[in-house]
């Protein structure tokens, strides 16, 4: 295998001082650990530890509400994530940046990264949850945009994949998010249909 630097096992003793201080719900203390660890896989030239280092940084920015840093670091991430082993970190940084862009108003931007999300989940297995929140992010992304048949398309494909998991909850929001592009699309039957199989659902999960 690979000879791993003695200062990457440094870099991972700052990763779970990072963790071990998020859990304990001291963020700025994990900020200060993960962005010394961010600066070691640097230097390391380590790209796929950089890659990972700025992910995690960047989603507790994101959770803490500091959208403009978080996307910096979800941009580092993504061209340092390389090859079929790193495709999820690359599928779920692009979602997140997605996310931010599409809050700030950035249909075009957003469209793109959720975009480069779905293209690195093809062949991944087991995680449909982000798939179905890439989808449904492009149909929201495209009804804002206007783009009323390709957000019926994403969110059929939702459906489908909820269909199969048996997700009723999500399966409900993605009826009622039918039912309005239907309508705005002027087909009002086809949203009252929708809106039908939603109350449906909803009784058959004794709500």
């Amino acid at each position: 295998g690979p000879i791993v630097p003695p200062m990457s096992s440094e870099a991972d003793g700052l990763y779970r001082k990072g963790v071990q201080a998020q859990q304990a719900g001291k963020p700025a203390e994990a900020e200060r650990w993960h962005r010394a660890g961010l600066e070691l896989r640097h230097q390391l030239g380590d790209a796929p530890g950089e890659a990972k280092a700025a992910h995690i940084l960047a989603l507790l920015l994101h959770g803490l509400g500091r959208t403009g840093e978080a996307a910096e670091l979800y941009r580092r991430a993504l061209p340092l994530y390389r090859g079929s082993e790193q495709a999820l970190g690359l599928a779920d940084a692009a979602y997140q940046l997605a996310d931010i862009l599409s809050d700030k108003g950035d249909l075009a931007g957003a469209d793109e990264m959720f975009r480069r999300s779905l293209a690195a989940q093809e062949g991944l297995f087991g995680h449909d949850d982000l798939m179905v929140q890439t989808l449904f992010g492009l149909a929201r992304a495209a009804q804002k945009a206007g783009k009323l048949d390709t957000a019926q398309e994403h969110l059929a494909r939702c459906l489908a994949i909820e269909e199969r998991r048996e997700a009723v909850e999500n399966r409900v929001e993605i009826l009622l998010r039918l039912s309005q592009v239907a309508r705005d699309r002027g087909r009002r039957d086809e949203a009252e249909e929708f809106l039908r199989a939603c109350r449906e659902l909803g009784s058959e999960s004794g709500e």
